[in-house]
C-alpha cells in the first residue's frame, strides 16, 4: 500500500520551493550510502538551485569522519521543514567539494528529485500566540521549570513552541510538561498536558519545541477548549 503522507517531488521549480522551506542554520542529518549507519550532523548554509547545497560541519567531523568527506561521494541528505509544512525531506546525491578553510564547508549536488514525508496527521493553524512551558522535574520537591515563549503553529494533536530560552534546558525535554496557552487577558489561560518530541536549538538562541499533546489526559471539556481555539476568530496570524 502506498504510504500518502510520502510525496517525491520531480519538477525543479517545486523542488527550489521545498528547499527554500529550509531556514539557514536548520540541522541537517546526512547518512553515507555506502558506510552503514554512518552519519553526521551539520547546518544549512545555502543553495544555488540547480548547482549545489552548501552545509556548515562541526570541527570534530572532520577528525573523525575525514576518510568518509571525499568528492564522488553519496549521501543521503535529511531535514525538517518547520511551520505550516511539517515534514521530513529527504534526497540522495553526491559531494562535490570539500573546504577546511577558512569555515568547515560541504558542497554537495543539488538534487534532481526529493521526498517529502509528512509528519502531521493533520493541518496546523499559523499564530503567534504566547504561552508557557512548565517542564515536570523528577524530584517533587523541586520547583518546576517554566519557559515563556509563542505558539507558531497549532492543531488538535500538538503544536510548534519558540522560547528565547537558553539550550540548557534542553537536558528536562524527555519529561512530561504542561502548556499554557494566553487568549487575550481576560481569558484563563488553557491548559494542556503533553510532551515535547523533538526540539532544534538554533543559533540564534531560539529554542525550538514540537508538542505532543497527551490526548489521553485530556478531558471533554479542554478538547472542547481546544477545537474552539482552533476555530477563535481573533487567533493572531503568524508574520
Amino acid at each position: 500500500m502506498t504510504n500518502k503522507r510520502v510525496q517525491l517531488v520531480t519538477e525543479p521549480e517545486k523542488i527550489n520551493h521545498t528547499l527554500g522551506l529550509l531556514n539557514a542554520d536548520s540541522q541537517i542529518d546526512i547518512e553515507f550510502a555506502f558506510f552503514s549507519n554512518e552519519r553526521i550532523k551539520g547546518r544549512v548554509v545555502g543553495a544555488q538551485a540547480g548547482k549545489y547545497f552548501l552545509v556548515a560541519l562541526p570541527k570534530t567531523v572532520f577528525r573523525t569522519q575525514e576518510n568518509m568527506l571525499v568528492e564522488g561521494q553519496t549521501v543521503v541528505v535529511r531535514s525538517i521543514i518547520e511551520g505550516d509544512t511539517g515534514a521530513c525531506v529527504a534526497f540522495k546525491v553526491r559531494i562535490q567539494s570539500v573546504s577546511r578553510a577558512p569555515y568547515y564547508l560541504l558542497f554537495i549536488d543539488f538534487p534532481k528529485k526529493l521526498e517529502m514525508i509528512s509528519l502531521r496527521k493533520q493541518a496546523r493553524l499559523s499564530t503567534q500566540l504566547p504561552a508557557s512551558l512548565s517542564v515536570q522535574q523528577a524530584n517533587s520537591e523541586q520547583r518546576s521549570q517554566v519557559l515563556t515563549g509563542t505558539i507558531h503553529d497549532i492543531s488538535v494533536s500538538g503544536c510548534r513552541f519558540k522560547t528565547d530560552s537558553q539550550p540548557k534546558a534542553l537536558h528536562h525535554l524527555d519529561r512530561l510538561i504542561e502548556l499554557a496557552i494566553s487568549l487575550d487577558a481576560s481569558t484563563v489561560p488553557l491548559k494542556i498536558k503533553a510532551k515535547v518530541s523533538n526540539s532544534n536549538a538554533g543559533r540564534n538562541g531560539v529554542l525550538s519545541l514540537g508538542i505532543e499533546f497527551l490526548s489521553e489526559q485530556m478531558s471533554p471539556k479542554i478538547n472542547q477548549q481546544l477545537a474552539q481555539l482552533l476555530q477563535y476568530p481573533m487567533l493572531p496570524k503568524a508574520s
